[in-house]
């Protein structure tokens, strides 16, 4: 059963996740880049392809995570407003919020597992 009215530590928890996992995304695409970039030095591969796509999904992660930032910001500074209702425009822009992570997390995910397939021999020891 949801909550009728959702109070600030229901939103905050969830943002500590987010921000958290996005931030590790952004960490392990990182280091996907750095060794698929070693990859093309050292045997001549060409991973070109899926540097971009990572890149891509690196500034998506880094555009999130500033907007979960700015959304925490501006429940901090309407904290009287709280506990809202379900209708609410934080509460609406959390679930967009939520949904946003979501396809993130199920992007990334995808992408590793496509890279991490395409070059086992060199990524895998």
């Amino acid at each position: 059963m949801e909550k009728e009215l959702i109070s600030i530590p229901d939103l905050d928890f969830e943002y500590k996740l987010w921000k958290n996992r996005v931030s590790f995304y952004i960490g392990e695409i990182k280091i996907f880049i750095s060794r698929l970039s070693s990859l093309k030095v050292e045997y001549g591969l060409d991973v070109d392809g899926e540097t971009e796509l990572l890149k891509s999904l690196k500034k998506d992660a880094e555009r999130l995570l500033n907007e979960l930032k700015i959304q925490e910001e501006a429940i901090a500074y309407f904290s009287d407003d709280y506990p809202i209702k379900r209708s609410h425009t934080h509460y609406l822009a959390h679930k967009t919020l939520r949904k946003k992570k979501n396809n993130l997390s199920m992007e990334f995910l995808k992408m590793i597992k496509k890279i991490e397939s395409g070059f086992e021999p060199f990524i895998k020891i």
